[in-house]
């Protein structure tokens, strides 16, 4: 009863807490912050919204993630989200560990962009390091040279992702558009929704569903990963089934080594139409 107790009176004041507290004060500081740390800048048009019970939840609207100067003839943003709803549970927190409820996006816009030479501006980390040789050296770009080991990036990543846990991943009414400004081409997918989950361990099986439109054209994906860590460490297997148009293929392989990215795969298709998919990146 005594522990029972407590519990109630740590959540009526943490409701007591969040009521008087303006979370929007912080804006500024978390814009500041995620700009300095991804290099992009970052704007929240919207007031950000807190709550607690039954959960953790936190809203956030118009979130923009801006491209660097050298991609805004393309698009002015990187990344647009109309609405981000995150649920968190509470006491796995005391340890340290994030329980995820759900993680919702909705109305996403992701601009990519290829150029003729050098970085696309998915690569973060590049365009981080030729952005702070800019400021650092009188407007004259340096080198960029690589100081982390991938085994030292999977390591983080591996770790990062034992920490955490989500009853459900979603993607909804998002949109991508790709430039590939070495071909001059543009590459337009739609009415993407995405899902995946649950997922409470880098060691389990991740199940994932995708449908979406390729130039007005349907296509959904739906499978599973069989392991994200082994994705990391060596070969994982994996199976999807997609359809395209008039082609239905089911797909089954593995991804193997991570530091040097192969896929080994089976394909068979049931029947067949054209069909022609953009080089995103190759490594």
């Amino acid at each position: 009863l005594v522990s029972v107790a407590i519990i109630i009176v740590i959540i009526v004041a943490l409701g007591i807490f969040v009521s008087t507290f303006d979370v929007n004060k912080y804006k500024p500081m978390v814009e500041q912050k995620v700009s300095a740390a991804v290099g992009y800048n970052l704007k929240i048009d919207g007031d950000l919204g807190l709550s607690i019970f039954p959960s953790i939840a936190i809203e956030v609207k118009g979130l923009h993630l801006e491209n660097p100067e050298k991609f805004k003839a393309q698009a002015q943003d990187f990344v647009f989200v109309e609405k981000a709803n995150v649920g968190l549970a509470l006491f796995p927190l005391l340890s340290k560990r994030l329980e995820f409820k759900d993680i919702t996006l909705q109305g996403v816009n992701l601009n990519l962009v290829k150029p003729q030479e050098g970085a696309p501006n998915w690569d973060l980390t590049a365009n981080k390091k030729q952005v702070d040789a800019i400021e650092d050296n009188d407007n004259v770009p340096q080198p960029v040279v690589e100081e982390a080991k991938s085994g030292d990036s999977h390591a983080k990543i591996a770790a990062l992702l034992n920490s955490l846990s989500f009853n459900e991943f979603a993607l909804k009414n998002t949109k991508v558009m790709f430039y590939d400004l070495a071909t001059n081409k543009t590459q337009n997918f739609d009415n993407i929704n995405f899902t995946c989950g649950p997922f409470d361990s880098a060691d389990k099986p991740l199940k994932f569903d995708l449908s979406a439109r390729m130039n007005n054209t349907p296509l959904a994906v739906k499978g599973q990963l069989t392991s994200l860590n082994q994705i990391l460490n060596g070969a994982a297997p994996f199976n999807v089934e997609a359809s395209f148009d008039k082609l239905k293929a089911n797909i089954e392989g593995k991804f193997a080594a991570a530091s040097d990215p192969m896929l080994e795969a089976t394909f068979t298709a049931v029947a067949y139409t054209h069909l022609t998919l953009p080089t995103i990146y190759s490594v």
